[in-house]
C-alpha cells in the first residue's frame, strides 16, 4: 500500500476523495480504503474527510493507514456538515489533476482509477461518472460475499460513455 520512493514529492495525478460520518461502517470504510490503496494506477493521493465527530475504530483505524501510506491524508472537520461540504473540503485540499470520489460504503474496481484516466485523456471529458452504481442498500456479508460479489461485478464494467455532472 506504501507510495513508491520514485514518485518523490511530485504531486499526484488523481485525488480520491472519500468522506465519511459517525454512521459508516468500519467494515465498509476499511474495504473502501483498500479499493483505492490498490489501484492499478498508483499516482494517487487518498483524501480522507473525517465529517464531523466519527467512532473511535473508525478514527483509530484511519489513523493508522495515513501513518504508514504517505499518499493518504486526512481532513477533520468539527461538526458534521453534511457529504456535499465534506466532500468540497476533500476537493480543496486535493493536489491531482483530476479529482475522484469514492463514499465511505463502496469499493472500487482495481482499475477503475486508470480506465477513469485513460478515458478523460482520450476523449477530453469534464466529468465523468461510473454506472451502474451499487450503493447504501448494500450489505455488507459476515463472510465477505457481498464485497466479493461487487468486486467481481465491476470488474465487467466498461466506460462505453460518459454522463456529465454538473
Amino acid at each position: 500500500m506504501a507510495a513508491s520512493e520514485a514518485d518523490g514529492d511530485r504531486p499526484p495525478l488523481v485525488s480520491v476523495v472519500l468522506a465519511t460520518h459517525g454512521g459508516d461502517s468500519p467494515a465498509f470504510l476499511r474495504e473502501a480504503l483498500r479499493s483505492i490503496l490498490e489501484q492499478t494506477h498508483t499516482s494517487l493521493e487518498l483524501l480522507i474527510v473525517l465529517d464531523g465527530p466519527v467512532s473511535e475504530p473508525a478514527r483509530a483505524f484511519v489513523e493508522a493507514v495515513a501513518e504508514t501510506d504517505a499518499r493518504v491524508r486526512l481532513i477533520t472537520l468539527p461538526a458534521n456538515r453534511g457529504p456535499a461540504r465534506a466532500r468540497n473540503a476533500g476537493i480543496g485540499a486535493a493536489r491531482g489533476e483530476y479529482i475522484a470520489i469514492l463514499d465511505a460504503d463502496d469499493v472500487a474496481a482495481p482499475e477503475r482509477v486508470a480506465k477513469q484516466v485513460a478515458f478523460v485523456r482520450a476523449t477530453e471529458a469534464a466529468a465523468i461518472r461510473a454506472v451502474p452504481f451499487i450503493g447504501k442498500g448494500d450489505k455488507l456479508a459476515a463472510d465477505g460475499a457481498a464485497v466479493d460479489a461487487m468486486r467481481a461485478f465491476l470488474a465487467t464494467v466498461h466506460f462505453d460513455g460518459v454522463v456529465v455532472i454538473g
